[in-house]
């Protein structure tokens, strides 16, 4: 039996009656989640569902996700998890691209080349492909989809070891326990929080807490009447409880650990969290090929704001193609990285060699072995040869009192060469010029990173989780 089996079961036969998760005010118990895999096992086998079987999971309900989990790893299938809140239009690719079997979904979904649509428990219907051939090797245990803020999805797969190590690992990191109660705003069905919390915290005895209200305040209150001890939100959520009445030190008193992980967070806005609920951030650096990379265990808030942290256990990160200030492009390799994209040999032959990834972040590494991320490869700008950090120039500019957020952005001149431009939206009350930003910038920094294009807007298109769009 692998090992998330083993481990869970060990908890369901010696506590049974133990109540690890609470969804809204509906409580379940570890023997709950015992008859929810046996049902959902019972069901998947008189869909016809076998061993090595790719299937699809696109559900809401949060036990039955669990149930299907667990499921899927006694029939030995694979599984690809995807979150309710995607498009159902996507379905369709996913089914193309990774050449599924069958779909289990909460929706009625429209579907090409489905051989046989049976209803089940209801609210439930399992879509059967028809497919029977096997394209995978016995070690793969998910199909996971990245999501796509840095260009398409793309598959990836991890080996049932892989996806072990990244689950115990974190959990042991996190020092989670029977003691620990955890609370994430955002669906535990994503693969940033499927792994980083509802798995770790099944597999340590850690109490899960799930709502469906995301609004700030009831967030906030919930955090009080369950005694959380750890939280997990992408930045940008820190970035609206912190504006919310109720985030106060008194709201955060019984939490041990506020975590983050996805994306880029302004220091304004982390100062901002930490003066009001006397917290700081700690980070988990995740890629969607090379998992769970890295903690940052700081205990200072200088080093909690400035790295993402050091490598897990069974992870080693290096960095190549530095430039002269020493920064690189960051790999990984070790225990927990991915075995590669599904069916993609182009994106496999860039990405990995010779056991690493490589991650298209760049950053640093201290003395201390904690790594600073300072970018992404993929939006550095060519200027004259130099390659620019946006968010370098980002940074200079936020430090203008009247700036209330920046982005910086690609364009060509008449001679099509690439030239740095940004965007500025300023605070009410405020007023400012082309030349006052560009002057901020020539205090700053060399003469290639001082932008040559200012625009004001009134605001700053966001991705998903808050990612600025670079775009003209």
């Amino acid at each position: 039996m692998m090992r998330l089996l083993q481990t869970l079961y060990n908890f369901i036969y010696e506590k049974p009656d133990y109540e690890i998760l609470t969804v809204d005010e509906k409580t379940y118990t570890y023997s709950d989640i015992q008859k929810n895999i046996d049902k959902w096992k019972l069901v998947l086998e008189r869909c016809g569902i076998k061993k090595r079987y790719k299937v699809v999971v696109y559900i809401k309900d949060i036990m039955d996700f669990v149930g299907i989990y667990f499921a899927l790893c006694e029939l030995d299938c694979i599984m690809i998890p995807i979150d309710i809140s995607t498009n159902p239009d996507i379905i369709t690719n996913v089914l193309s691209s990774s050449n599924a079997h069958a779909v289990i979904s909460s929706q009625d979904l429209v579907l090409n080349d489905i051989k046989e649509r049976i209803p089940i428990l209801l609210e439930y219907t399992c879509y059967c492909t028809g497919k029977r051939d096997i394209d995978t090797t016995d070690d793969i245990m998910q199909m996971l989809y990245t999501s796509g803020t840095t260009g398409l999805p793309k598959c990836v797969m991890y080996s049932k070891a892989n996806m072990t190590n990244n689950i115990i690992v974190l959990g042991e990191t996190l020092g989670l326990s029977e003691k620990d109660v955890i609370y994430t705003p955002i669906s535990l069905m994503l693969p940033a929080a499927l792994n980083t919390v509802l798995m770790p915290a099944l597999l340590f005895g850690t109490r899960i807490f799930v709502s469906r209200s995301t609004i700030p305040g009831k967030v906030l209150s919930n955090v009080i009447s369950q005694k959380v001890t750890v939280f997990f939100a992408v930045p940008f959520y820190y970035k609206l409880i912190a504006d919310s009445e109720l985030c106060t030190e008194n709201t955060w008193s019984n939490v041990r650990l506020c975590l983050t992980s996805s994306a880029y967070l302004s220091e304004e806005d982390f100062l901002s969290f930490y003066k009001k609920s006397g917290h700081g951030l700690h980070s988990i650096y995740c890629s969607s090929e090379a998992g769970t990379i890295a903690y940052n265990d700081a205990t200072d808030i200088a080093s909690l704001r400035k790295y993402v942290g050091r490598p897990l256990h069974g992870c080693e990160v290096s960095l190549i193609n530095k430039n002269r200030e020493g920064d690189g492009e960051i790999v990984v390799k070790g225990d927990m990285i991915s075995s590669k994209y599904y069916r993609n040999e182009e994106l496999n032959n860039k990405v990995f060699y010779d056991g690493w990834i490589k991650t298209g972040d760049f950053g640093a590494i201290n003395e201390t072995g904690y790594l600073e991320i300072k970018g992404r490869l993929t939006e550095t700008i060519n200027i004259a040869g130099h390659l620019v950090n946006p968010l370098e120039v980002e940074q200079v500019i936020m430090k203008n009192e009247a700036v209330e957020d920046a982005v910086a952005f690609k364009y060509h001149n008449y001679a099509d060469n690439d030239m740095l431009g940004v965007k500025v939206v300023m605070k009410q009350g405020h007023s400012l010029q082309e030349r006052d930003i560009i002057k901020c910038c020539e205090t700053a920094l060399p003469n290639y990173k001082v932008p040559k294009k200012v625009i004001f807007v009134s605001s700053i298109d966001t991705g998903r989780y808050g990612k600025k769009k670079r775009s003209v």
